[in-house]
């Protein structure tokens, strides 16, 4: 009988694979980040130049003019104000995401508390005092803004629903209302309801919104000290960790959701009022401008800690800002708010691709025979490198030496499998 050749089957390997970063010291995990940072803005500038030729030098002095120019201090009170809406919204959703609860629902949560506030300012009696109405627009807002955020809440407590998918489908919702409200109160088909005359705010240094970054101090403050001191930020940090050990130290998990959703709710429709009745003075669909999600985006990247959301958050007003006010440079001249969104979606994108550096790391899969075989060749080549005499060049072959390092480890690994190879065909 022959006997039968049974062929081995080769298994090919893929050289490289992921694996997750343990003990990364502090200081190497910002590395990593800055550089992230460093790297996004300067893909903004070279899209700036792509787009527009020659523009590079321009684009990041219109940047940092639009931003830091103090001969316009209106300028840089605006650049304060974004800073500080994002903050708060960023801050808002820090409770709920620190205890696992994925709000996605700030975008309608703002814009019903919004609604509200427009609504209120808009129908109040003209004899009633400018203070009474902000009074009440505030307290209703925060009314709304607890509604709109403790429904999903309520349902995740007592029947455990997706509220990520919940919280989404309320922004849908949120903006139907605001659509219907325009067409139902506004007659003139603007699409807006024109600037408020009552329920407002007064300028001061010649911005409607400079009290905007006042709050934001201080509810920082107040969040600082909620999540690190107070036996709630306690409560949401173990529910964070682990449900089950949360029950079992005797914590009300249910309670504790729709207690942070209320907070939280509490704080994005105030974020509303001071929106409609600070910043913008009026109401329209589109005024919350997608900064919900923006701020979900910041909470993500600051860890949810108040202190590296605050660094986030100046980041992106810097890239939303800047981008605005450089691209309406005649020299650059393009649309504001297309090369904004793209230079502010770059900006995030590759902030959050260098946080998979800083969580995990690319290995190759170690052969031990190459790597002996590497290791002689390195140190021979060393050795070369330090019998030189001449200072000069010694250093230019050390760089070298670096600088070439992994093509000559791909080399010289095909250099050895070759080896191998004909090993291998000489034997049989």
């Amino acid at each position: 009988m022959e006997k039968e050749v049974v062929k081995e089957k080769k298994v090919h390997r893929f050289p490289l694979y992921v694996t997750k970063r343990i003990g990364l010291a502090t200081w190497k995990y910002w590395v990593i980040r800055s550089i992230g940072i460093v790297f996004a803005f300067l893909l903004a500038g070279i899209i700036c130049t792509i787009l527009k030729p020659g523009t590079f030098g321009i684009f990041y002095a219109e940047l940092i003019r639009g931003c830091f120019d103090f001969s316009d201090i209106s300028s840089v009170i605006d650049f304060l104000v974004l800073f500080s809406l994002l903050l708060l919204i960023s801050l808002a959703l820090v409770p709920a995401f620190k205890m696992r609860y994925w709000n996605i629902g700030a975008e309608g949560q703002i814009l019903i508390a919004c609604l509200v506030s427009g609504g209120i300012a808009k129908f109040a009696p003209k004899d009633m005092s400018n203070l009474t109405i902000l009074i009440i627009c505030c307290v209703c807002s925060i009314l709304a803004g607890i509604v709109w955020s403790v429904i999903p809440a309520i349902f995740k407590a007592l029947f455990n629903t997706n509220e990520t998918l919940f919280t989404l489908m309320m922004n849908y919702i949120a903006t139907v209302l605001g659509a219907w409200a325009i067409d139902v109160w506004v007659k003139n088909q603007s699409g807006a309801f024109g600037i408020l005359k009552q329920g407002i705010f007064p300028e001061i240094l010649d911005n409607t919104g400079t009290l905007v970054i006042v709050f934001a101090g201080l509810i920082f403050t107040l969040m600082f000290f909620y999540m690190k001191k107070s036996i709630h930020g306690y409560e949401i940090a173990v529910v964070g960790e682990s449900v089950n050990t949360a029950r079992y130290v005797g914590i009300n998990v249910k309670k504790v959701v729709i207690r942070t959703m209320i907070f939280t709710g509490a704080i994005m429709g105030f974020i509303g009022f001071l929106i409609v009745c600070s910043i913008n003075q009026t109401f329209n669909q589109s005024i919350v401008g997608g900064k919900g999600f923006t701020g979900v985006l910041i909470a993500w990247l600051g860890h949810f800690d108040p202190t590296e959301i605050a660094l986030f958050s100046f980041l992106a007003a810097i890239m939303e800002q800047g981008t605005s006010i450089a691209s309406s440079n005649p020299t650059i001249g393009m649309s504001s708010s297309q090369f904004t969104n793209i230079c502010t979606g770059v900006f995030f994108f590759v902030i959050i691709a260098c946080e998979f550096f800083s969580n995990y790391q690319i290995k190759r899969h170690h052969n031990k025979q190459f790597d002996a075989f590497f290791e002689d060749y390195k140190a021979k080549k060393k050795e070369s490198i330090n019998a030189e005499n001449n200072k000069f060049k010694k250093l230019c072959l050390k760089a070298w030496f670096y600088i070439s390092y992994p093509f000559n480890w791909i080399i010289l690994n095909n250099k050895f499998k070759n080896e191998n190879k004909k090993k291998a065909g000489n034997e049989a």
